[in-house]
């Protein structure tokens, strides 16, 4: 069975950037809750050393949602650690009475949705498309598929915004699940709609037309980047609202999403290759306003950053967030529920 491990910290001072802290974004709820937690520690855990500690260091070797899923099976073993990594006792937290078992599960559900919060922020950090504001989005979408589209991502903003809130109440849970995969089923219909468009767009034979082409285009490659990256999300999204953690389960969605991805960069990548041929084999008339070395150039860069076959960045942080629940979490906490994550 695993074990987390206690580690009483008396410096103030270790939770310094330097050590690669980062002070987590809490509600004064949250705070309240592991604050609580952190005072009972020295009752629940009877190994002793923790009475003076102004932080608690708490260690997950399998992340927290495999230590929650531990937990919820009855049993847990807690180490305490010394400062010089010494392990000095330990405790079966199945052994102790039921309301500190129910106080433990309570704040291990707190810290798992913690965690779930940090890594959803940083993913939303990566799609650069879909963490504008609506506003902004609204600049560049456009089309038959617009507002089914921009409906589809308000929700999604809406889920990923309020997951600390949703995620505790079953009911709302629940029926917040259901509108992601219906959002994931959107995103899924209009990459395709976007990748038939630009596919049709780009075989026009009129080079009079060409201008248009070449700037809806860039438009359709816009509204496919926010197709995708709403593809992404709302598949992050379900697994975490869902709290499945099961290892096939996420080894499937994660192949499922790298394929699809994949296949949609090709088809863009093809497009794009097309599209520079024509540009680069237009004759220009007289007074026509066609910047072609302009356009050629943002063709280019295009078609470059489709084609330098390593994995993506968006894949990166795709694999990081759907594995967060196994991955080692360290923490630091006080007595006043501040807490801090480990990055580095």
């Amino acid at each position: 069975m695993s074990s987390y491990k206690i580690i009483p910290v008396s410096d103030e001072n270790y939770i310094s950037p330097s050590n690669g802290y980062k002070r987590l974004e809490l509600t004064s709820e949250q705070k309240i809750h592991i604050g609580a937690f952190a005072n009972q520690l020295p009752a629940m855990i009877t190994a002793g050393g923790l009475e003076n500690a102004s932080l608690y260091r708490l260690e997950f070797p399998d992340g927290v949602s495999g230590s929650l899923m531990e937990l919820k099976q009855g049993g847990y073993t807690a180490s305490l650690v010394s400062d010089d990594g010494k392990i000095t006792g330990s405790a079966a937290l199945h052994k102790v009475d039921t309301a500190s078992m129910a106080t433990m599960l309570h704040v291990f559900t707190f810290m798992s949705v913690i965690t779930s919060q940090y890594f959803l922020a940083e993913i939303n950090s990566k799609l650069s498309k879909i963490s504008k504001s609506i506003d902004k989005i609204l600049e560049f979408l456009y089309g038959d598929k617009k507002a089914e589209l921009l409906s589809e991502i308000s929700f999604t903003k809406y889920a990923y915004q309020n997951y600390f809130s949703i995620v505790l109440h079953d009911c709302q849970r629940t029926a917040t699940i259901g509108s992601i995969q219906q959002a994931k089923k959107v995103a899924m219909k209009d990459i395709e709609f976007y990748l038939n468009e630009l596919d049709s767009l780009i075989v026009t034979k009129d080079g009079t037309k060409l201008v248009g082409v070449v700037e809806n285009s860039f438009r359709l490659k816009n509204c496919l980047e926010l197709s995708i990256q709403l593809y992404v999300m709302s598949t992050v999204l379900e697994v975490y609202y869902s709290q499945n953690f099961d290892e096939k389960y996420i080894s499937n969605i994660e192949n499922e999403t790298s394929v699809y991805i994949t296949k949609c960069d090709k088809q863009i990548l093809g497009a794009f290759a097309v599209l520079r041929d024509n540009v680069k084999n237009h004759k220009l008339m007289p007074l026509e306003k066609f910047n072609k070395a302009e356009y050629l150039e943002r063709i280019e860069r295009i078609v470059d950053s489709f084609s330098r076959g390593e994995e993506s960045e968006l894949e990166k942080s795709i694999h990081t967030a759907l594995w967060s629940f196994r991955q080692k979490a360290d923490f630091c906490i006080d007595k006043n529920g501040e807490t801090y994550i480990k990055t580095t």
